[in-house]
């Protein structure tokens, strides 16, 4: 059993203590919101709907990162990734599948710290709106809904990535300094209370900054509605194998055809795409999407600290099937063969332009979730119900668009457990490089210990069965001596 690891920057508790005002009123250059002229203080903040919109926007903004960060860290623990040469060595750890928690070294409290403390202004969001007269009363339901549903959102990642975790409700220290560790099961239990809540007070339409609607044909779809919530309800239940639930929720989405559609394959990752159910719209002048950022490759990297360390695996490349669309217009690569590296290219604007100056201009808005995933989580609902045949026409669906033959010309057999492995290998090559879904799926399918003990020997590392679970941040159980760690660490 090896002993695994650094120092986090913030525990869970720290992140309480040093929370600050301005982390609400994050609301950087391209948000389209107006902050109200002076200073803006902690008591002021939710006595009018302005502030108070301001607060929950800005928790949205620093969610802008988080899709490229997961989709690399998440993707290097799976078989997405190849690493650079020179790559630093935390991403490395995270490629052998050798993480650690201990006093010298500490990897997999990056999740844990950011994710925590956007949960602590979630609930202080809360307590600021809970029983508030002074706010419009449409804008307290939907910026109430906004906290529930990030909180939901971020929730889902941790208990993913970790387990069980702590799972505070509030932002007084008494109550959260020292939590233990809530049970998976509760923990999805928490999530679902916090969906349905959340989708009661929602927005059925899309709301601009001031949470009014849009003008005709200037839609974007970047704060969360009640499909918002319904489509990540949906994937809470197909990961809690409640099946009938995750058909019911993910048909509601798919039904709502006058707003979303499966876009054509080289519109999907566009800002406004009919397949999008959530974006999140760039906050940084200059670029588009973190993810085009991170992973477009335009020369190989080079230099200490450089930003691009990543590149496509054969295993993910070999796993498309010949005319894949997918292929084609997803993957893109750099250099000459047979020296090519590979690289996701679902965002297509990877570089900095200096006239890019404001949302008009942006083409690109990292999508959170979409139709496409719908439809794959509605297969596999049908698929373990017995109904073969729907879920047949829902992987269609998504193959049609990628100008791939039936499923049922390329499988051995139609029986649930070949859709079900049709399916995973669907989303394999579907949603690869978004949010840690491959990784994900492994291991909520138990492929997780097949595919990991051959890829992880070939990444260079050894494969544990426990390597599944990041371990709890060393300095968090220091300071709370009622958690415990991961098996393993």
């Amino acid at each position: 059993m090896r002993m695994k690891s650094g120092k986090s920057r913030l525990t869970l508790i720290h992140a309480i203590f040093v929370f600050l005002i301005m982390q609400f009123v994050n609301c950087r250059k391209f948000v389209q919101v107006e902050v109200p002229k002076g200073n803006v203080s902690q008591a002021s903040m939710f006595t009018t709907d302005e502030t108070a919109i301001v607060v929950l926007t800005g928790i949205s903004s620093d969610l802008i990162d988080m899709g490229a960060e997961i989709a690399e860290l998440v993707g290097l623990l799976a078989d997405e990734w190849t690493i650079w040469d020179g790559a630093d060595m935390a991403k490395l750890d995270y490629y052998h599948n050798s993480l650690a928690s201990n006093e010298s070294v500490s990897r997999g409290h990056e999740f844990w710290n950011s994710y925590y403390n956007l949960i602590f202004r979630c609930n202080s969001a809360l307590e600021g709106l809970q029983g508030n007269s002074k706010l419009t009363s449409r804008i307290k339901d939907q910026l109430t809904g906004e906290a529930l549903f990030i909180r939901s959102w971020l929730n889902f990642y941790l208990v993913n990535l970790y387990g069980s975790i702590p799972l505070p409700t509030s932002t007084d220290p008494e109550q959260t300094r020292l939590l233990v560790r809530t049970s998976v099961d509760q923990v999805y239990q928490a999530i679902i209370k916090d969906l349905l809540s959340a989708r009661e007070l929602l927005n059925d339409k899309y709301l601009n900054g001031r949470l009014t609607n849009y003008g005709v044909g200037l839609e974007q779809r970047v704060r969360p509605t009640k499909w918002a919530a319904t489509a990540l309800l949906a994937r809470v239940y197909i990961y809690s194998e409640k099946w009938q639930l995750a058909e019911m929720e993910s048909t509601r989405i798919i039904d709502n055809t006058a707003l979303f559609n499966l876009d054509p394959i080289g519109f999907t990752f566009l800002k406004g795409s009919k397949d999008a159910i959530w974006q999140i719209q760039p906050t940084s002048i200059g670029w588009n999407t973190t993810e085009g950022r991170r992973f477009n490759l335009s020369a190989i990297p080079s230099g200490l600290g450089f930003e691009k360390q990543v590149q496509l695996s054969s295993y993910l490349l070999n796993a498309f099937e010949p005319d894949d669309q997918r292929e084609d217009l997803w993957i893109s690569s750099f250099g000459e063969p047979p020296n090519l590296s590979y690289f996701p290219y679902k965002y297509k604007e990877g570089e900095y332009n200096p006239n890019l100056l404001n949302l008009d201009q942006m083409q690109e808005y990292s999508i959170c979730l979409r139709l496409s995933e719908m439809y794959l989580i509605r297969a596999e609902a049908r698929a373990n119900e017995g109904n073969l045949n729907g879920s047949i026409d829902d992987i269609n669906k998504v193959r049609l668009r990628a100008n791939l033959p039936l499923i049922e010309k390329v499988i051995s057999s139609v029986s649930a457990k070949e859709l079900l492995n049709a399916i995973l290998h669907e989303r394999q090559v579907e949603l690869f490089c978004e949010w840690g879904h491959r990784w994900f799926d492994l291991k909520r399918v138990n492929k997780i210990n097949e595919i990991m003990s051959k890829v992880t020997p070939e990444k260079g590392g050894t494969w544990e069965t426990e390597d599944q679970l990041l371990p709890i941040p060393f300095n968090d159980l220091l300071f709370n001596p009622r958690l415990t760690q991961n098996p393993g660490y």
